[in-house]
C-alpha cells in the first residue's frame, strides 16, 4: 500500500517524468505478483483444509472480484458458508470508493487547497 501511495504521489508530482512511468510499471508488476502469490497460497490452504473443489488460480487474471466470487461459490457448495472474504472485499471497495468520491467532491467545491495541504504535511 505504501508503494502504491508513493508511486501515486510521484506520478501526481510530475506525470511526464520517465521515473514516474517506470515506477508505476514496477508498482503494477509488484501488485500483480503479490495477488498471484496470495491466490496460490489461498488455493493451497483450501486444499490443506480438505476442499476438493477449489477455484482456479487463473481467475485472478480477471481481478480479485471474479476470483472471490468463484472462491465463494466453491466453498459455499462444500460447506454452506465461506462468503466472508467476498463481503469484506465488497465493503472495503465501497468504503474506498466513497472516500475517493468524497475527496474529489470536496476538492472541486474549493474546500481543500491541495498545495497548501501537502505543504503543511511536509510532502
Amino acid at each position: 500500500l505504501l508503494l502504491v501511495v508513493g508511486v501515486g504521489a510521484l506520478v501526481l508530482a510530475d506525470p511526464m517524468s520517465p521515473v514516474a512511468a517506470i515506477s508505476a510499471w514496477i508498482a503494477s508488476g509488484l501488485t500483480l505478483a503479490w495477488l498471484v502469490l496470495a491466490v496460490v497460497a489461498d488455493f493451497r490452504r483450501l486444499g490443506a483444509l480438505g476442499y476438493v473443489s477449489r477455484p482456479s488460480v487463473l481467475w485472478i487474471i480477471l481481478g480479485p472480484l471474479p476470483y472471490l466470487i468463484s472462491r465463494t461459490v466453491h466453498v459455499h457448495r462444500a460447506t454452506g458458508r465461506g462468503s466472508a472474504p467476498l463481503w469484506v472485499y465488497l465493503a472495503v471497495s465501497v468504503l474506498v470508493g466513497t472516500a475517493g468520491v468524497g475527496i474529489v467532491v470536496w476538492a472541486s467545491a474549493g474546500s481543500l487547497a491541495w498545495p497548501d495541504t501537502f505543504g503543511e504535511l511536509g510532502l
